[in-house]
């Protein structure tokens, strides 16, 4: 395999897999795909932004809209499933909150 086919493959497996994670099962999505055919510009992409949006959509419970549905809320679940990359959240938190590390 040619290394700019392995440099490619290498930057969707980082990005699908890793950076924008939202599937168990890594599948390549159509748009990196695309974008990677021209390396310098998918490098220069802001994937720390877009990673964090989506960690942080997920994270949000749904609208509440007075007497149309039950309180969010209160029906908050103890635990989720993050996508995106959380790592870099956790990372902050600890550098952050040092006590956190005593905890764990």
């Amino acid at each position: 395999m040619p290394g700019k086919k392995k440099l490619r493959l290498a930057l969707i497996i980082i990005v699908d897999g890793v950076l924008i994670a939202h599937q168990q099962t890594p599948r390549p999505t159509l748009k990196y795909v695309k974008m990677v055919q021209d390396v310098d510009a998918f490098c220069l992409h802001p994937w720390g932004r877009e990673s964090f949006l989506k960690t942080i959509t997920c994270m949000k419970p749904p609208k509440f809209i007075p007497l149309k549905c039950e309180d969010p809320i209160a029906k908050l679940q103890e635990t989720f499933r993050l996508k995106g990359f959380p790592l870099s959240l956790q990372l902050l938190a600890f550098q952050a909150v040092p006590e956190l590390q005593s905890i764990i």
